[in-house]
């Protein structure tokens, strides 16, 4: 009981409890002697003696029924007038009356629990009155207005200038959907368009919309200025849309028959196919202008109406505003030619150049009195073209310093520009090589072909690639390498030709006596290999497989390779003997012979061992394995010690990375990689190799190596990419391809050992593990060469 009572009196709720027909109070919580506003002394009187103001409120009766009836009774946000401070005030309170009964179930009395209500209450009334004003504001506003409620946009409310326009009767209308009462307008957007005032909140407003409504039993076509507002309650949402709307047809077609005569000039600004407006007055206010000449200003149609001034501040103290005036005063016509302009453009002001005309446009009086601007953005072209100059005078530039002979051509294939080594070799000046000059420097037996190929590479937006001679000041005919590439303009025509022509006369002379010496050991071959093929018919397929191979420079198998060895071996180890015989009677220049006998035979045997290792890439073992890429690294790098010691050489390696390899071809391609790079190393500077190696998608390496022809690599698929690059004499980046060719030298042999297989090997052997090699060279700045193997 004591804890019970405990509860009772600290309760933040209002408790009491009333005994008897007289209402006897005899318990009453701090609470509810804080809400009637009494002391503490209330215990063991009724209930109407303390507070007397309750006589003739209803709430005695109240407490009587449910003393009689022991039916509890409930309110909420009841009034009750209640004397507190020394004056009667207006509260409220939800409160329940519950039967008071005893251990046998008689009703003693009533207990009374309360909540002080008041502040929400007086709310909640201003609410209810709030909404009655504003019903009655609806009946007698001026204008036609209705509220729609829920989806199916029950008419609420509705006032009489709406029943008037829409010519429906109130029964017609109230408490009924819209689209019932009105079924001919679901099918003109009105639908819609309260759809997306509901479903969002956003105000819609329409100064003119014309609606087919059905009025004196006809469909009428009327005018109707409107707005629809979403309708909120306290919470937020959105219950309904209040509907305004006027009628305006009567002033609608007034304006549509003024509105006819300026029909045509409107649509001439407003449909132009350039930035075009119209000025009116001396002042230069905006009456028209489209879309065009306000996206050049960075302006919306809030600037129609205004003075150019006020639209486009930035124009003042640039030259415009002074040639309009100068154009009204005048009546003359102003036209302008890549003039620039400074505009402002989000907030920040840019340069800008226009083509442009200022038309006075005169009244039937012969005055002024108004101007067309019509301007064309050039702004791109401009700045275009300055980057063209600035572009090509930095390539003439570079081009006068590159080795190589650079030109220019316009799209008929006329020259428009000579570098200067192109000037120096021929001994011709530009004067008279250029248009079609340059023809006379051909070979005749050239020219045709070279029209011919320019015609098709012209038609195909292809490059131009063909070995021609060319005339040197000297009378002599030299070979080159002549690369005419098409630059297109954004609609893909052909704006210019770049051509880059390369002296190939020394790789010519070396590439006809290797010829020579192929067709002979061809026919040799082809001679021994129709003789076995009389012996055995595997003999007769290895001949057909011989044949294949040597269409792809691939001539000498395993076996022919030995059949070339031999020979070569007795040739090195005669000529040994002779040399080292003392009886051997042999002059100066006869030693001479021999010793060059011997470094041919020695070179010739390089070769058939480059050979032979290009066509074990085909024939060998593909089996792949996990291998440690940095052991076979070290493996080359034991191999070479001597040469790697000799030179000086640094290799610094960052390889993390294993990766399923055939060691044994692999470790052929590493080994060519870094003796390329330290024999193309410079003769002043010890060579420096870097090699990396890293895993990633596909998608990732062909972005950041562009020289990668597009779609080499799966972009999702994994890859190992392993980068080797050196400091050595590089290449010209024309020779990139090149390098992966069979016999493919860039330099003499005389400056430079070697057979030009090393490089076709590597690719070979990457082509075997389904990868690919991309090389990157600069003259004089290094070489890098980047592999990509599919993890």
């Amino acid at each position: 009981d004591k804890r019970y009572n405990m509860m009772v009196m600290q309760s933040p709720f209002a408790f009491a409890v009333l005994t008897g027909k007289d209402m006897v109070i005899t318990l009453a919580n701090d609470s509810v002697k804080e809400m009637w506003g009494k002391g503490k002394e209330v215990e063991g009187k009724p209930l109407i003696e303390v507070l007397p103001e309750l006589k003739n409120q209803q709430f005695p009766d109240l407490l009587n029924e449910v003393y009689i009836t022991g039916i509890p009774y409930s309110s909420y946000e009841s009034l009750v007038v209640l004397q507190r401070n020394g004056k009667m005030e207006d509260t409220y309170f939800n409160f329940t009356y519950q039967p008071y009964r005893e251990a046998d179930e008689t009703i003693s009395g009533v207990v009374i629990i309360a909540t002080e209500v008041t502040p929400l209450a007086i709310l909640n009334n201003k609410i209810k009155a709030s909404e009655e004003k504003f019903k009655l504001l609806v009946l007698q506003a001026p204008v036609a207005i209705c509220v729609l409620r829920g989806e199916n946009y029950v008419i609420e409310v509705i006032n009489k200038g709406m029943h008037e326009m829409l010519d429906r009767t109130l029964e017609e209308s109230l408490n009924k959907p819209a689209f019932d009462v009105l079924p001919e307008l679901l099918d003109q957007g009105i639908k819609e368009l309260l759809d997306n005032v509901y479903k969002t909140g956003e105000r819609f407003a329409l100064d003119e919309l014309p609606v087919n409504l059905k009025r004196n039993g006809k469909v009428e076509n009327i005018f109707v200025q409107f707005v629809y507002e979403p309708m909120r309650e306290a919470d937020g949402s959105i219950s309904g849309v209040m509907c305004l709307a006027h009628e305006i047809t009567a002033q609608v077609m007034a304006r549509k028959k003024i509105q006819e005569s300026e029909t045509k000039f409107r649509t001439l600004i407003e449909d132009a196919p350039v930035a075009t407006c119209f000025f009116a007055g001396r002042d230069m206010t905006i009456e028209i202008a489209n879309d065009k000449i306000l996206a050049s200003w960075s302006k919306g149609k809030e600037v129609i109406g205004k003075t150019l001034a006020e639209a486009v501040p930035e124009l003042t103290g640039q030259p415009f505003l002074k040639i309009l005036d100068d154009v009204f005063t005048t009546g003359k016509v102003y036209e302008g030619k890549n003039e620039v302009a400074q505009l402002e453009a989000n907030g920040v002001l840019g340069t800008f150049y226009f083509d442009y005309t200022f038309k006075p446009i005169h009244n039937a009086a012969g005055e002024v009195y108004g101007i067309m601007n019509m301007a064309v953005d050039v702004t791109e072209q401009v700045l275009s073209r300055k980057k063209i100059e600035a572009s090509e005078s930095y390539f003439r530039l570079m081009a006068n310093m590159m080795p190589a002979k650079i030109s220019n051509a316009g799209p008929d294939g006329s020259l428009t520009y000579f570098n200067k080594n192109w000037l120096t070799f021929s001994g011709y000046t530009f004067e008279e090589l250029r248009d079609f000059g340059y023809h006379k420097i051909m070979h005749p037996d050239e020219t045709e072909e070279f029209k011919t190929r320019l015609h098709h590479a012209a038609a195909t937006r292809t490059v131009l690639e063909m070995q021609m001679r060319f005339l040197n000041n000297e009378g002599q005919y030299k070979w080159h390498l002549n690369l005419a590439s098409p630059v297109m303009d954004e609609d893909e025509n052909i704006k210019m030709w770049i051509g880059v022509t390369t002296e190939i006369q020394h790789q010519k002379e070396q590439e006809e006596r290797l010829e020579n010496a192929v067709k002979q050991r061809t026919q040799q071959l082809r001679e021994a290999n129709e003789e076995l093929s009389f012996q055995n018919e595997e003999k007769e397929k290895r001949s057909a497989e011989l044949m294949v191979v040597n269409n792809e420079l691939q001539s000498f198998n395993f076996i022919s390779s030995h059949d070339l060895q031999e020979p070569l071996r007795k040739i090195q180890t005669f000529a040994k003997r002779i040399l080292e015989t003392e009886y051997a009677v042999l002059s100066d220049q006869g030693k001479h012979f021999f010793d060059r006998m011997n470094g041919a035979a020695i070179r010739m045997r390089t070769l058939i061992d480059d050979l032979l290792a290009y066509s074990h890439t085909n024939t060998g073992e593909h089996a792949l394995e996990k291998a440690n890429l940095l052991t076979i690294l070290e493996e080359v790098k034991t191999d070479l010690s001597v040469i790697i010691l000799q030179k000086n050489a640094v290799i610094e390696t960052d390889i993390k990375s294993t990766t399923l390899l055939n060691a044994s071809q692999f470790r052929q391609v590493i080994s060519n990689l870094v003796t390329n790079a330290l024999k193309f190393s410079k003769a002043d500077l010890p060579p420096h190799i870097k090699i990396t190696s890293q895993i990633g998608p596909g998608a990732q390496f062909q972005n950041k190596n562009p020289g990668l022809p597009a779609g080499s690599l799966a972009a999702k698929k994994d890859y190992t990419h392993i980068s080797f690059s050196d400091n050595g004499i590089g290449f010209a980046p024309e020779y990139k391809h090149k390098i992966f060719q069979l016999f493919q030298r860039l330099h003499s042999k005389e400056d430079y050992e070697g057979t030009g297989i090393g490089l076709a090997i590597v690719k070979k052997i990457i082509d075997n593990h389904n990868g690919c090699i991309n090389a990157t060279g600069v003259l004089d700045k290094g070489a890098t060469f980047d592999i990509y193997i599919p993890v």
